[in-house]
């Protein structure tokens, strides 16, 4: 087989190299940066933040090998359950490309770190098809090899084979048949040997749902579907206050993304009451510098009032939902929605918020119009999905569905 797929083995000895970046990336910022930051966010920003000065050379070393790697494979990649692709190469000599193209995900509505995942998973089964064809050709039971999760692969484990190693040896195992004379005989032991000893420590990885790891971004995974807890209402004296401390559209968003970032961190571990502002220095270490002052006068017990309310302010909630999902509304729509009480109302909008902000904005189209909106949520946590079920809306008309019970909240 060494002989035979040489080119493959080639390919799949890149798969240590960028897992060895990535699990790098996810062990070090793991929970630490939102979906939305790591778009932002460069590999450079990331080094200089969260690695020690005497860890850089190694770690810009992994990089630079993972770029290496990548970029050997990523024109291999065609395929992707049953779809055409191409995956865009990496500049290996530049540290400024967003962090997100190295973390893995599957969620399709962000296609960088799905990239990132489909090339692990293609050479994950290159790595699985290659020793299960090795076995079987040694006469080996290809399952009774041990296997590992990727994530608790040691080096001895992936393949590691060099371009023109089959080639020594085809010319190691071709020995003349007289001494002098011009006829060659093929050592098969020689070869045989010699594959075995480069399979003997490669093991199996398991690819199973989940065992390929995804990485955990801040306010996403278990922790996501949880809800903050003692929250209060914010009243409109103190709304009033917060938006005018913080006066100009800009400071608005930047304390909105700390906001987000803070009730992320929450959600993992509940904190006693304090201001926004000694949580975020004492808890999350952030600099006085980059707090903003208005954060002093907002408790803990308010940090989902003070969210909504700026995310209500800075700019029409329904602002980047692309024209597919602004479908109008039926008359007999419009007339069954309207006896929902505010209170249903306004939990409803909690949720459809999350959902718009998290997967329908800057006019992204992640699922087709005719999906059945309640699908999205599960109705044995949520009582509005059951009335919503009835209505049988589309996600084809979540814009008009927002604006109408959004009028019923007030807002």
């Amino acid at each position: 087989m060494v002989l035979q797929r040489e080119p493959d083995l080639v390919a799949v000895s890149n798969l240590q190299a960028v897992v060895d970046f990535q699990h790098f990336l996810m062990h070090r910022i793991r929970c630490r940066l939102s979906r939305r930051q790591a778009q932002s966010l460069s590999i450079r920003e990331v080094i200089d933040k969260w690695v020690s000065p005497h860890e850089r050379p190694h770690v810009q070393k992994l990089f630079q090998e993972a770029c290496r790697a990548w970029n050997a494979v990523a024109p291999l990649v065609r395929n992707y359950e049953c779809r055409q692709i191409e995956l865009p190469p990496m500049p290996e000599h530049s540290e400024e490309i967003p962090v997100i193209r190295w973390l893995r995900s599957s969620r399709e509505d962000c296609p960088s770190s799905l990239q990132a995942q489909i090339l692990v998973r293609w050479l994950v089964q290159l790595h699985n098809d290659l020793l299960r064809r090795a076995a079987e050709a040694q006469g080996e039971n290809p399952d009774s090899r041990p296997a590992c999760r990727l994530s608790a692969a040691l080096a001895p484990q992936f393949f590691h084979h060099q371009a023109g190693t089959a080639e020594q040896l085809a010319r190691e195992s071709a020995q003349p048949t007289l001494e002098g004379g011009r006829e060659l005989a093929f050592d098969w032991a020689l070869a045989d040997a010699t594959a075995q000893e480069s399979f003997a420590a490669v093991r199996q990885v398991r690819a199973g749902e989940g065992d390929v790891d995804h990485f955990e971004f801040l306010g996403e995974g278990p922790a996501s579907k949880q809800r903050l807890k003692r929250q209060e209402p914010l009243s409109a004296i103190a709304s009033e206050a917060l938006l005018r401390e913080l006066g100009t559209p800009r400071s608005m968003e930047e304390c909105l993304q700390q906001l987000l970032t803070m009730e992320a961190w929450l959600c993992l571990a509940d904190a006693e009451e304090q201001s926004l502002a000694e949580y975020a220095r004492t808890v999350m270490r952030i600099p006085v510098a980059e707090l903003h002052a208005a954060l002093d006068a907002v408790p803990i017990s308010r940090l989902r009032a003070a969210i909504e309310c700026l995310e209500n302010h800075i700019a029409s909630p329904l602002e980047g939902l692309a024209g597919t999902y602004r479908q109008a509304l039926s008359a007999d729509q419009r007339e069954r929605l309207r006896p929902l009480l505010a209170a249903t109302a306004a939990a409803m909008l909690q949720e459809w918020r999350r959902f718009l902000r998290g997967y329908l904005s800057d006019y992204k189209e992640p699922y087709p119009g005719d999906t059945c909106l309640c699908d999205f949520w599960d109705g044995d946590e949520y009582a509005w999905v059951a009335p919503l079920r009835e209505l049988d809306l589309r996600l084809a008309c979540f814009g008009p569905a927002y604006e109408e019970v959004s009028a019923l909240t007030g807002n």
